[in-house]
This record gives structure tokens, C-alpha cells and sequence, in this order.
């Protein structure tokens, strides 16, 4: 009964609307459709910049890293730190899918593992792209997954924007 619950508060997904990160000293942000987030923490030194917004309500968590390396172009920035995301051993090889659009270039993928004691699985994505010098790496995932969850975190990414 308890798993039943759980799923089915997960499976109502509260309706995405525009959720902006300002990207601090850049004069720019990132816009992305979301379902509101109930938690937020953004710390920035420079020009780097890490960020984390959750929703225990819907089960995605977005995260933003800022980095001056693998900055010039989203070809770059995605090869830079698509290299490092691999090495996660929870990362699930043969379902990663690599593409792009016009404003990023993505990866997603499934992770599993256990974590104290429980087995977990998520679904996974990043959109890279580059602006001013900086690789941004747009990070979502949903949890506990479900049937729907690879599509939402898909739909997040592809959404991602830079307003000035």
C-alpha cells in the first residue's frame, strides 16, 4: 500500500511553467519549463557558479554548474564535462543518448545503484551550453522513476533557454 501511495504522488507532476536561474555578474539566465521547485541553494565565486533546486512534490532535482573551461562553444563544453559525468558508476552505459538542438547539446541516461541498503533508480539528463566563455551544465533527474520519468526530464532540457 505504501509503494502505491508513493507512486501515485509522484505521478501527479505539477504542470511546468517558466523557472529561471539568473547566472550571477553575467547579465543572463537560463530559462527552463518546470514544475516549481520547493527548495533552492545557489552559491557563486567568480564566475563559477552551483546550483540546486528540488521538488520533494514532484521528484526532480535540477542543478546548474558554471565553468570557465570547455567554454567556447556547446561542442565543447559538452565534450569537456560529458566525459567526467561518465565516470559515475551508477550510470547506466547503454542508455545514453546524445543530441542536440539549436540552444544545447544533451545527455541522458539512467542510473542505477543502492543507496543505504535500498535500491534506487533515476532518470538523468544534461544540457550543455556555451555563453560568454562559460560551459553551463544543466543537470535534471526525476526519482523514484517511473514510466514517465525519462520523457520529463527530456522536456526540462530541451526547454532550456538563455535570456538576456
Amino acid at each position: 500500500m505504501k509503494r502505491v501511495m508513493l507512486l501515485f504522488l509522484f505521478s501527479t507532476i505539477a504542470r511546468a511553467e517558466p523557472f529561471y536561474i539568473t547566472i550571477p555578474g553575467e547579465g543572463w539566465s537560463l530559462k527552463v519549463d518546470a514544475p516549481p521547485m520547493t527548495s533552492v541553494k545557489g552559491t557563486s565565486e567568480g564566475r563559477i557558479y552551483q546550483y540546486m533546486a528540488s521538488s520533494v512534490e514532484t521528484g526532480l532535482t535540477l542543478s546548474l554548474h558554471t565553468e570557465t573551461e570547455g567554454g567556447r562553444s556547446n561542442q565543447e563544453c559538452r565534450e569537456t564535462y560529458w566525459r567526467l559525468a561518465q565516470r559515475n558508476p551508477t550510470l547506466v552505459k547503454d542508455t545514453v543518448t546524445l543530441s542536440g538542438s539549436e540552444q544545447a547539446l544533451f545527455a541522458t541516461h539512467l542510473s542505477e545503484g543502492v543507496y543505504k541498503g535500498e535500491a534506487f533508480k533515476t532518470a538523468n539528463g544534461h544540457a550543455y551550453l556555451a555563453k560568454n566563455g562559460l560551459c553551463i551544465d544543466l543537470h535534471a533527474s526525476h526519482w523514484p522513476y517511473d514510466v514517465s520519468s525519462e520523457k520529463r526530464v527530456e522536456e526540462i532540457l530541451r526547454s532550456v533557454t538563455i535570456v538576456q
